[in-house]
């Protein structure tokens, strides 16, 4: 059940974190983060339930919207980062 979300959000991130240099950005990137979203997202997922399920239902929705949105920020981070530590030659090539 929780491995077509996974897979989704392993994507998205995927795709987010490569915002700073997309010619880099490959379907075989993709594919990749495809499988290891399908392999560890639904471990992770059940362990956030059980652990978001003590708070109550509202609270639970809530906690999901926010991880969905972290998981994109984080790759944009990845993107920031990953520009931060680009030379500066290398910067032209890619324009």
């Amino acid at each position: 059940m929780f491995i077509g979300p996974g897979v989704v959000l392993a994507i998205a991130t995927s795709w987010a974190s490569h915002a700073a240099f997309p010619r880099r950005w490959s379907w075989r990137h993709g594919l990749r983060g495809a499988v290891v979203g399908a392999v560890g997202f639904p471990p992770i997922v059940a362990a956030f339930f059980a652990w978001s399920g003590t708070f109550g239902s509202e609270t639970m929705v809530t906690l999901l919207v926010f991880s969905a949105w972290l998981a994109v920020l984080s790759g944009l981070m990845m993107a920031l980062v990953h520009l931060a530590m680009t030379r500066r030659g290398d910067m032209r090539v890619l324009q």
